[in-house]
């Protein structure tokens, strides 16, 4: 079983160097003492530390269908920050290099439990560290692969965040609902069905339909003439109802992730029986490392180098969207 997260050491270090600093990282994934903490951190609640189980539980499942080990990752490495003391505008941080989830307080179970299986598939991706190429002289190390993230040996530049990020929340959109049916979250999941019946017609200021196969979860708020706030969901005209909706995170970044799934898929339908077995593929090279399988295949459908032009493009999403709308098939002979 895995002692931490961090698979690999990179670079032209003694074989003594590396085992020392995997052994480092083993310490720090059972020292979770964070003293820059203190005030900031909340105690999880009963119902917090039971959807933290459950996202564990459940990113390990998914491990195993994909052929890979399990890799439990105790309470004790997810911390909930307060809201008020959330520096980022992320809500969930996996940070690597101290073996720790970090996660800003949140109110609805559904949410939570999207952004713990979030964070935790970063986790358990597989994660190489490197000392970059004419860094010798310092002491820090830097990521060299995170799931689908691969960074240059100089540590100069990296690639494929967004499509990492993608595949990541893709993955839990497509898993969740089958994790949800644990009595914790039952009563927002009923909710979520009521809501979505009686305003399914609802649209947003652009046409778009407000629930959509994209929604995360719903919310509701009515109030009477006279203002008084209504809990019983009806269409009655007397009630002034304010709806709303939170989508599962990166939507541009799946959008065209998404794109580039139905580009593959569309020549190699031979091979694949549905584009869910090209998502498969992307999903399971980023939790295990192995990337090539993905490259080869993009290679092969469109020409050599263009998994290369995606990675030099992954960063600037207006360009890599114009980049795949624009792949034309190579002969697949």
């Amino acid at each position: 079983m895995k002692e931490s997260s961090i698979e690999r050491v990179v670079g032209n270090l003694p074989v003594e160097t590396k085992e020392k600093t995997l052994l480092d990282m083993a310490d720090r994934f059972l020292q979770q003492n964070f003293p820059e903490l203190r005030g900031k951190e909340k105690q999880k609640s009963p119902e917090e530390t039971h959807i933290i189980e459950c996202a564990d539980n459940a990113t390990n499942e998914i491990l195993r269908e994909y052929g890979l080990e399990s890799f439990p990752v105790p309470l004790s490495n997810v911390h909930i920050i307060r809201e008020e003391a959330w520096p980022w505008k992320t809500k969930g941080e996996y940070q690597p290099f101290v073996q720790a989830v970090l996660l800003r307080e949140e109110a609805n179970r559904i949410a939570q439990m999207d952004r713990t299986m979030h964070e935790l598939f970063h986790f358990k991706s597989y994660t190489a560290i490197q000392k970059p190429i004419a860094d010798t002289d310092s002491k820090s190390y830097k990521i060299y692969r995170l799931g689908f993230i691969a960074s240059s040996r100089d540590g100069k530049k990296i690639y494929f965040t967004n499509l990492n990020e993608a595949i990541t929340e893709e993955l839990v959109k497509r898993r969740l609902a089958k994790f949800l049916t644990d009595p914790i979250f039952a009563e927002e999941v009923a909710r979520n069905k009521e809501i979505a019946h009686y305003f399914k017609n609802s649209r947003l200021p652009n046409g778009e339909l407000l629930f959509t196969d994209d929604t995360l979860f719903a919310e509701a708020i009515g109030r009477d003439r006279k203002g008084a706030l209504v809990t019983k969901l009806s269409l009655d005209p007397e009630i002034n109802w304010g709806v709303g909706r939170k989508t599962f995170g990166y939507v541009d970044e799946r959008k065209i992730f998404n794109k580039l799934i139905d580009k593959i898929f569309e020549p190699n339908q031979g091979k694949y029986n549905s584009r869910e077995q090209v998502f498969d593929l992307f999903a399971k090279a980023m939790l295990s490392g192995n990337l090539l399988p993905v490259g080869k295949l993009i290679d092969r459908t469109f020409g050599v180098g263009t998994f290369r032009a995606m990675a030099e493009l992954d960063s600037e999403l207006d360009k890599l969207e114009v980049f795949i709308e624009n792949l034309t098939t190579a002969s697949l002979a």
